[in-house]
């Protein structure tokens, strides 16, 4: 499955533009009233918008509820709110606000593409296709737009029309970010792996550093048997990105593939200790610890693997080892 995890730089900066611009608005219309409530609910967007000038979008979407809860009427108070939740990566609760801000303002791009971006996100794909769909309607061509659609259609289950806006949004501007890396993981999972691969390459002639990228073309030669490609692949991702559970996982497994125990173990404890809830991770490392003879150490993450299958189980679970 695909997520919009990539593309929130597409959005960013012109978010915030919008946000001051309204928010500069919304103050000197509140301001200039003399109802009561309304000049600390005014005093209050303006520390938002400074907030939110300086990048602490957390804090201004804070003060921007406050400023909500005084008085709901402010202009343009749920735009400013839902682009500051959104901002925070605070999807789900961006979505009530960005939708009453449609309502003022249907036609308003940036805020059309946070609200898409919210609901897929937080898995309303067909909400979010919706979205995404009446902005390419208005603005057919848009690259970044027609990456956002397709990956929404990916999230749905619908590979084929999601292939066809990633390569249209390539047709529209060739370095478009995340569409060939978009493609690629398509392509994956219909095991179509040497296209896979290309794929992923060809995003990382766009970004050399990007780590995702790396990993799912790491893993794709993995499948192809490519190991001697791989590895040093993998070995440069924990190296720059050591925070990456899944290549720790998939580096250790290799090494012990290849009969390197000890150096398998190290990166598997890494990759437990990143990622305690997975059950794979515990499964192989106790396969490790097996091999190294370090049985008690094995006994131990086999049950952690055991208990954890166990609960996926019940609670209807896809699990893999």
């Amino acid at each position: 499955m695909i997520l919009l995890t990539r593309n929130s730089r597409i959005l960013s900066k012109s978010i915030v533009l919008l946000m001051v611009c309204s928010s500069t608005r919304a103050w000197a219309q509140g301001a200039a009233q003399d109802d009561s409530k309304t000049i600390p609910a005014a005093e209050q967007v303006r520390r938002g918008t400074l907030a939110a000038e300086n990048q602490n979008f957390a804090e201004a979407a804070r003060d921007f509820a406050e400023a909500r809860s005084v008085d709901p009427k402010l202009p343009d108070i749920d735009l400013k709110l839902g682009l500051a939740l959104f901002q925070a990566k605070q999807f789900q609760d961006s979505i009530e606000p960005l939708k009453k801000a449609r309502q003022v303002h249907p036609d308003e791009m940036r805020i059309l593409l946070a609200l898409g971006t919210a609901l897929a996100r937080t898995h309303h794909e067909s909400e979010a296709q919706t979205v995404f769909a009446k902005l390419l309607a208005s603005h057919p061509e848009s690259a970044d737009l027609h990456v956002l659609l397709g990956q929404a259609y990916a999230n749905l289950h619908a590979p084929d029309p999601a292939k066809q806006e990633f390569k249209r949004a390539l047709e529209l501007n060739p370095r478009i970010a995340s569409a060939h890396f978009s493609l690629g993981v398509l392509l994956l999972g219909e095991r179509r792996l040497n296209e896979a691969a290309r794929e992923f390459s060809e995003e990382l002639k766009l970004d050399p550093k990007d780590a995702q990228a790396q990993y799912h073309l790491a893993f794709t030669l993995l499948k192809l048997d490519k190991t001697n490609e791989a590895v040093p692949m993998l070995q440069e991702i924990v190296r720059d990105h050591p925070e990456y559970a899944e290549a720790h996982y998939s580096l250790g497994q290799t090494l012990l593939a290849q009969g390197q125990v000890q150096p398998a173990v190290e990166q598997l404890e890494t990759a437990v200790k990143l990622a305690p809830k997975k059950n794979y991770v515990h499964y192989q490392l106790a396969q490790a610890y097996a091999r190294a003879g370090r049985s008690s150490d094995a006994a131990r993450e086999f049950a952690t693997w055991r208990a954890l299958q166990d609960k996926a189980t019940k609670e209807g679970m896809f699990s893999e080892q």
